[in-house]
């Protein structure tokens, strides 16, 4: 129940970094230096204490913010890894980490695409041609974002700022955004993808050249996106031939492939069959919700 997190505290005024240990006790936060008083944002999904990400508000004195934080994990009572993170807070939110998130996701896209390119790396769905032709760009940066943001937050609070959120954890943090992050389906990395599926593409899309590792593959943000684009491509490859070419026509198609890579390609195929919303779990109604809206974000 007792934690110390080292945190690296910045004067915005002064840029000077100074470094002060807090305590975590049960769901309690004890400052031991006398000149702070710092307490947890706590999110609208009822997160408070939220591992390496905590949110932590620098209260007094003013125009001092939480840089960084210095997390050891423990199991059954012993430390297993040190880890150095910029945990977001609304603090920190400034539209120079957005852009340079923004700058940072979309640049991995593309390198991710280049790489699929330059390997050519052939479409399952569209065999004379490229998965990476096959696959649009914007639709891996929605699924991209839609994987980090909450549901429940996504409807109840300011969806661009929600997707900034995203970019300013990039901006941060750069590769280490969101390599820790492991959902409760243990998907993991940028693309929240889970083992299983990760192997089964690997092994689908040899000349991809995906490694072989599971987590080191997804802590590559290069390589999750590539495993990604190559998933997208194999259900929409099971889903033509199972509907033959005129699906490629469906105006819905799109929302098809994005709801497959939240579910399972089973359940969308039985969807489009029987035109049954109800065939989809509230989850993936839900997931749809957010991908419909950063598909078309700017």
């Amino acid at each position: 129940s007792w934690a110390e997190i080292a945190l690296a505290v910045l004067d915005v005024k002064s840029c000077e970094a100074e470094i002060i240990v807090v305590k975590r006790a049960g769901r309690d936060l004890i400052v031991s230096d006398p000149r702070f008083e710092i307490e947890i944002e706590k999110r609208l999904s009822g997160i408070t204490w939220n591992g390496y990400n905590t949110p932590f508000l620098v209260k007094k004195p003013e125009n001092h913010l939480v840089i960084a934080n210095k997390y050891i994990t423990y199991k059954k009572g012993k430390p297993t890894r040190v880890l150095i993170y910029s945990p977001y807070s609304s603090s920190i939110h400034r539209e120079e980490l957005v852009k340079k998130g923004e700058v940072y996701l979309k640049g991995k896209i593309d390198e991710a695409y280049a790489r699929l390119a330059k390997l050519k790396v052939k479409s399952r769905a569209a065999p004379d041609k490229l998965a990476a032709e096959v696959i649009p760009k914007e639709m891996v940066l929605a699924i991209a974002l839609s994987e980090q943001i909450d549901p429940e937050e996504f409807f109840r609070l300011d969806r661009k700022r929600l997707a900034e959120r995203v970019y300013v954890r990039y901006g941060q943090n750069g590769s280490k955004a969101f390599v820790y992050v492991t959902s409760p389906a243990y998907a993991q990395g940028s693309m929240q993808i889970i083992l299983s599926t990760y192997h089964s593409i690997r092994k689908k899309y040899p000349k991809a050249r995906l490694i072989s590792d599971f987590n080191k593959g997804t802590s590559d943000d290069v390589n999750s996106v590539m495993a990604a684009v190559l998933l997208l491509d194999h259900n929409l490859a099971d889903i033509k031939r199972k509907f033959g070419e005129e699906i490629m026509k469906d105006e819905k198609l799109e929302e098809y492939m994005a709801a497959s890579y939240n579910t399972t390609v089973v359940r969308v195929l039985k969807y489009i069959k029987d035109k049954n919303l109800e065939n989809y779990l509230p989850e993936t109604k839900m997931y749809l919700e957010k991908y419909r809206y950063y598909k078309n974000f700017k």
